[in-house]
């Protein structure tokens, strides 16, 4: 008796629209590839509507990393709602949450640029990422900018402060509301130091004070980097019962030639956030130093030179 957020149940509909919205044969849908969903004969009902009858036209040995995620079939069932259903801000259809320079493009002053094509070295943990070390993730911001998973978050408001809890590396960011004034200039912490105040039916958070081990925030999903100098101003304002907009903009003009800014919709789920269990097993940090370490006591001949 399974069922989605809105109390809607699960049916074989919904993996048959996730089907033919990812096998490729309606060139409308603009998937990223469809491997193992092209290869898929039927989607059908079964005995009832809970359960579906999946058969394949040939052997597919990965068959169990298919429909997962699997999505409602409102979000699958027609080209638009498949291609901008997660892309919307209100009504309003969205293709970047950089929303300035009009370019599309992070506004860095050449000689900042740069610092985003320095390599992470293999010497020590202190020379590979904190997203690889477990400390930060690069999308905790603040800004806080999307990720490929663990995107959600909580937020809490008390008389004094308002708590966000990412669920990225379950980090916590508390904001006061009693005072505008920020912490002594020396003090630099993750995440900054955040003060807010409320214009309206708008919260505006203003952070300051980063560490400058958060500066490198490159990830897959973005290419950022901040001086621990930056000024983040956040806003968000409630458009729907079910929609926050964030809006943010980054002040940084030794990194940045201009103020740059970006929205992104927050939208509200009923489902709990789960544990981020970054160190647990985290064999990838002690597998590339391990790695390193190795090809030091082996390296390899050097490759003949193309001709």
């Amino acid at each position: 008796k399974a069922r989605w957020s809105d109390g809607r149940p699960i049916t074989w509909q919904d993996y048959q629209a996730q089907w033919k919205a990812m096998n490729g044969t309606d060139l409308d849908f603009h998937v990223a590839a469809t491997t193992g969903y092209q290869d898929i004969a039927s989607v059908a009902r079964g005995r009832d509507d809970h359960e579906v009858v999946v058969t394949f036209a040939g052997p597919f040995a990965e068959w169990q990393s298919l429909f997962w995620p699997l999505y409602p079939r409102s979000t699958n069932a027609t080209p638009d709602g498949f291609n901008l259903g997660w892309a919307r801000m209100g009504d309003e259809i969205r293709s970047s949450w950089l929303i300035e320079p009009a370019n599309g493009r992070l506004p860095y002053r050449p000689e900042a640029e740069a610092n985003l094509r320095v390599p992470s070295n293999n010497d020590n943990p202190e020379g590979r990422s904190t997203y690889e070390r477990c400390l930060i993730l690069p999308q905790d911001g603040p800004p806080m900018l999307n990720a490929a998973y663990n995107n959600n978050m909580q937020i809490l408001q008390t008389r004094d402060h308002v708590a966000i809890q990412l669920e990225g590396n379950h980090e916590v960011r508390i904001v006061r509301l009693t005072s505008r004034v920020h912490a002594p200039g020396a003090t630099s912490q993750w995440m900054g130091d955040s003060v807010g105040w409320y214009e309206g039916e708008t919260l505006v958070v203003e952070t300051v004070g980063f560490t400058p081990s958060q500066s490198d925030r490159r990830s897959a999903m973005t290419r950022v980097y901040m001086s621990p100098a930056a000024k983040v101003t956040e806003r968000f304002t409630r458009i729907s019962a079910s929609q926050i907009r964030y809006a943010f903009s980054v002040d940084d003009p030794t990194v940045f030639a201009q103020v740059w800014k970006g929205e992104i919709p927050l939208t509200v789920t009923t489902e709990p956030t789960f544990e981020y269990a970054c160190h647990e097993g985290n064999y990838g940090l002690e597998n590339i130093l391990s790695g390193a370490r190795y090809e030091e006591e082996h390296p390899r001949a050097p490759r003949p030179a193309a001709r």
